[in-house]
């Protein structure tokens, strides 16, 4: 999951940070593009809850049931535990920044916009 890992990074390095520290999390336009589920937010607010997966498998009306739903969820949830953090970084020296790309000229994302412009013809 996108969120864990990131997660999990920060916690492993934040006891090493200091002055001029910096670190670049990665998010995705598409964490600003779907509208938030309150529910599914509160629960990213711990990605390292050992339960949050079958919690978010539990809630009735999930969002994030699609494999896009899920990763433009983790993604707002990564800019989150971002904005978050950067303060306990900014008072120990580091800067802790996330940064949304979108759309990348790849092979597959070649074919993601050939099948979204397919769908709305």
């Amino acid at each position: 999951m996108d969120l864990v890992g990131t997660a999990r990074v920060l916690d492993a390095v934040f006891p090493l940070v200091g002055p001029g520290s910096a670190a670049v999390c990665i998010a995705s336009m598409a964490g600003h593009l779907m509208p938030l589920h309150p529910g599914v937010a509160a629960l990213m607010a711990d990605p390292l809850n050992p339960d949050l997966l079958d919690a978010l498998d539990a809630l009735p009306d999930r969002p994030a049931g699609t494999s896009a739903g899920a990763y433009s969820h983790a993604k707002r949830a990564v800019r989150a535990l971002v904005a978050r953090s950067a303060a306990a970084g900014g008072a120990r020296g580091a800067r802790l920044v996330s940064l949304s790309p979108g759309p990348l000229a790849t092979p597959l994302g070649q074919l993601e916009y050939e099948q979204k412009t397919e769908m709305k013809m």
